[in-house]
């Protein structure tokens, strides 16, 4: 329920399908419910590792161009 609940939610903010999101954190059950819920909606995941410095991060975001990040 809770990765439906979060699927729905990104439409509802305006996520569109054929952009990107990045899930930035540490491997958790609310990282996997994200995934799910990206998933469902057919969106692309990036993960970016949460022990990432400000540099990489910024890299890491620019490279993949995702509109949506998850922390």
């Amino acid at each position: 329920d809770r990765a439906t609940n979060f699927a729905s939610g990104l439409i509802k903010l305006g996520h569109n399908v054929d952009t990107r999101a990045a899930i930035f954190a540490d491997t958790c059950a609310e990282w996997f419910i994200a995934f799910q819920g990206c998933f469902r909606q057919n969106i692309t995941v990036v993960t970016i590792y949460s022990s990432l410095g400000d540099d990489a991060l910024i890299h890491s975001l620019n490279e993949t161009q995702v509109s949506t990040l998850i922390c």
